[in-house]
């Protein structure tokens, strides 16, 4: 019987003004966005695995942990491609990804078909965000209970978010879910400055 093409992108085009969290994510802990992105692969069966991203130095990053990975011969069953998405805005809207990658203009197209119908070379196509694999990849190591732990029983776990403006501590920071702007603004962000 003959196997069904399947995709799986990481979505890393982040064009959201003054957003840095994915490209920390891919800059400082690749591996874990690469072990994300290989088990939805590896749950889908897919045939194809493309890390979608536009930060120059995430793409370099990224490179360096693939290399690292098929030097370490795991016996892979896909390889992993990185794909240079433009940085604008729009780019990383689930079906601007689809149709760059296809080789089209990078801008979202009328739904249906939805990527997951029909996406990548016009197969069913999993976008997925890279924080959202990282998640996954921790979740598979560590265990929903252990996951569970931060955060509210209604939004569980952590996110990862920019602080910017007149705030003490800018950066990229992970926070339980459940606290308000002002908490983290408060207290990770150190306040307005004086």
């Amino acid at each position: 019987s003959q196997s069904v093409h399947r995709v799986v992108v990481a979505n890393g085009s982040e064009g959201e003004p003054a957003s840095a969290k994915d490209r920390w994510l891919m800059c400082h802990r690749p591996h874990l966005v690469l072990d994300g992105l290989l088990l939805a692969a590896q749950a889908l069966n897919a045939t194809r695995t493309i890390v979608y991203v536009s930060d120059p130095q995430a793409i370099e990053s990224m490179k360096g942990a693939i290399s690292e990975l098929a030097t370490a011969d795991l016996n892979l069953t896909t390889s992993i491609e990185v794909f240079t998405a433009p940085a604008i805005y729009v780019a990383g809207e689930e079906t601007a990804v689809c149709r760059a990658i296809n080789g089209g203009l990078v801008k979202p197209t009328a739904k249906p078909p939805r990527p997951f119908q029909k996406g990548v070379d016009g197969a069913p196509t999993l976008v997925s965000n890279v924080e959202t694999l990282a998640h996954a990849a921790w979740i598979s190591r560590h265990g929903a209970e252990a996951f569970r732990e931060q955060g509210t029983e209604d939004s569980p776990g952590t996110t990862l978010l920019t602080l910017t403006g007149d705030c003490e501590r800018p950066g990229v920071y992970e926070v339980p879910l459940g606290l308000t702007v002002e908490e983290v603004f408060n207290t990770v962000g150190g306040g307005y400055i004086n």
